[in-house]
């Protein structure tokens, strides 16, 4: 496998994966026979790092591999990609949740009758008993 095969199935493994790749991952994604040597891997990274140059990414060495980043530099300028915005929530939600607290009052002023219905006999029987 030439250099240049290297270089680009490394860039896309780098892109298409979305997290680090160490140097056994990547090496592990070539065909059996034809995966290049570390050396080799190492070395096409460092060759796209110097076409980088001039552009906005670079492939940066963390701990977990190799991944693909921005530059520093277009950090500031991509800031509202990241943005978290605040959730929007619908109508039928709100609807909802403005039941909830009417409901809860129906069902409290329910549970009360249906106690002080069942309470009524039992404390009315002891006083009768009680009386006569």
């Amino acid at each position: 496998m030439d250099t240049i095969e290297i270089k680009h199935f490394i860039e896309a493994a780098l892109l298409a994966a979305g997290r680090p790749l160490s140097t056994d991952q990547l090496q592990g994604l070539f065909d059996g026979r034809m995966a290049p040597e570390k050396s080799e891997i190492r070395a096409a990274i460092s060759t796209l790092n110097d076409e980088y140059e001039s552009r906005g990414i670079l492939i940066a060495e963390v701990a977990s591999g190799y991944r693909m980043q921005i530059k520093t530099a277009m950090a500031d300028r991509l800031q509202k990609l990241w943005e978290e915005r605040p959730p929007r929530y619908s109508r039928a939600l709100f609807e909802t949740l403005a039941l909830v607290p009417i409901a809860s009052r129906l069902l409290a002023a329910k549970s009360k009758k249906c106690a002080a219905s069942q309470l009524h006999p039992i404390l009315f029987g002891r006083s009768s008993k009680g009386n006569g």
